[in-house]
Parts: C-alpha cells; structure tokens; sequence
C-alpha cells in the first residue's frame, strides 16, 4: 500500500499558557510584547536589543497517514504552516509637555506596502519555502490504531513585539514630543499544509486564526522624567480550527498561496526606520497642534 496521506484527519491546537499582551516601559524604550519568553531589558537602552528569548505562542498541526508496515517514513512528502499577517492598527502618539510643542503620529501601518503579507523567517540565506517546510519543525511516529500508519505532528510558533522610543523630536516645533499612547492590532492565521514533493501544489488541510492587540496610554511624570503605561485593551484572542481551505478569494488565502515577499518582518523594519530614523510622511506626521 502506497502513503496515502488523509486530509479529515488534520487538527491544529495553539499552547499560549502564560502568555498575554502586555506592554512594558524600560528606561530608555517602550516594548508591547507577549509575556511569556519576552526579554523586557532590551527596553532599557536606547540601542535596544534582542526583545524575546522564546515563542509567546506555539501552533501545532497534526494528520494521519495510511502506510504498510515496509514504509519507514514519509518518503517526499513535506508538512509546513504558512502565517499570514493583516495589520489593523498600528500607531503612537507622542505629545509635547506645552500646547505649542505640537505632536508627533507614527502610523506604521501605512508604512505596510503589503497588508495582509506573508509572516514568515528567510534567515540564513534559505527561501521562504524552506522556512515554511522545515523539517526540523516535523516529527512523526507509527500507529497501529485505528489503522496502520504515521501520526505526523508539525509546530511552528510566534511572539509579536516591537521596541519604540519613548521620546522624539518635533520636525515643525523642534521641541521634544513625549509618547502618549501606542496601540498595535493584528490578526493572524495560520494554516497547516502538505506537499508530495517539492514540486508539488500545497495542499491546505486546516487553519486557525488569532489576534493580538496591544493598547495603552501613557502618564509622564516630572519628578521622575519617565512615564508609566495604563493598558486600555489586552488581548490574545484564539479562533477555532477549520478543516480544509478557505473560500478562494480570501485576501490572507491568496497570499498564503503565493508565498512570496515582501514579508512582515522586513515591512514592519523598513516603517519603523521611516518613522524613526527617516521621519518620512504618511508613516511620521509632525502637527503643530497638541491632541487633547
């Protein structure tokens, strides 16, 4: 009997035990995080620096495949999950201490040429198919019931954050704006996937969608020239599983289908360095006027 892989049979399950939105004020930086394997001293110095030391949320996927007790694995058959990222908001406010120092909106989200865009890792110089099918991330194991064959287990996991600095410089008042408010909302969906070969189309067995928003407001204080953060919304929202896949004109499905650039990463640096080394428009927008 020749591997037959079975696609009624794949699941997926996300672990964030311990793990919420939060969002941490250091010495010198802001960092919205997941509290579970967050590094929280890279908000302590003006570099800043590695910001997690660990996924905040783990996605597991697993299917069944029929298989003769003489198969011994999978032979080219290849398991992956594919993340696809919608930014909905993304944006701080930064205020000046008088009315007449005006105010500073980094809206990165219009910094995103591409939204929604593929949320994947190309590091050591490998392709984005590489990272989506890595075996390192697959195991597998021989089953007896309820009929012959291999469980095929595949995780991948995640930990959104981002690092911004609690103070800039008014390009039209020339006066330093103060961080006021920060808000990051995003969903996410994460489909489990299989191909026979390199070479062959993906197939889509199930998928989960979750959503992460961090919201906070910050009050500064004059003794201590720093602030402290009042969170507003929290949340680290988990959909239910869906077998099989999604209507064809889905904006995330297509783009899971593509599997091509530019990735979330790269977007999410490239406006990052507009708004804060570059101060380019519509990401920075220096205002003359001061929000209540």
């Amino acid at each position: 009997m020749a591997i037959k892989l079975d696609p009624t049979t794949a699941t997926m399950s996300v672990d964030k035990a311990g793990s919420k939105s939060a969002i941490h004020v250091g010495r010198e930086l802001v960092l919205l995080h997941g509290t579970r394997n967050a590094v929280l001293s890279s908000a302590d110095t003006s570099a800043g620096g590695k910001q997690t030391n660990g996924p905040s949320i783990v996605m597991t996927g697993k299917v069944f495949m029929d298989a003769a007790a003489t198969d011994f694995d999978l032979g080219d058959f290849q398991f992956g999950m594919i993340q696809v990222s919608t930014v909905v908001v993304y944006e701080f406010v930064y205020a000046g201490r008088m009315s007449n120092e005006g105010s500073v909106k980094i809206n990165l989200k219009a910094g995103f040429t591409k939204n929604p865009s593929l949320d994947a890792e190309t590091t050591g110089g490998g392709t984005i198919d590489e990272t989506i099918f890595d075996s390192a991330n697959q195991t597998f194991k021989r089953v007896t019931t309820p009929r012959p064959g291999f469980e095929v287990t595949y995780k991948s996991d995640d930990h959104p954050s981002t690092l911004v600095p609690q103070k800039v410089q008014n390009s039209l008042t020339n006066a330093p704006n103060f961080i006021s408010s920060a808000r990051r909302d995003e969903g996410l969906i994460a489909y489990f996937v299989a191909r026979q070969s390199e070479t062959s189309p993906v197939i889509f067995l199930s998928r989960l969608g979750w959503h992460g928003i961090w919201h906070g407001t910050f009050k500064w204080s004059v003794a201590t020239n720093r602030p402290t953060v009042t969170l507003v919304d929290s949340q680290m929202q988990l959909g239910s599983a869906l077998l099989g896949s999604p209507p064809a004109t889905d904006a995330e499905f297509l783009v899971a289908k593509a599997r091509v650039g530019p990735i979330t990463n790269d977007l999410d640096k490239s406006a990052s360095d507009d708004a804060f080394v570059n101060r380019r428009s519509p990401v920075f927008v220096a205002s003359r006027d001061r929000p209540i």
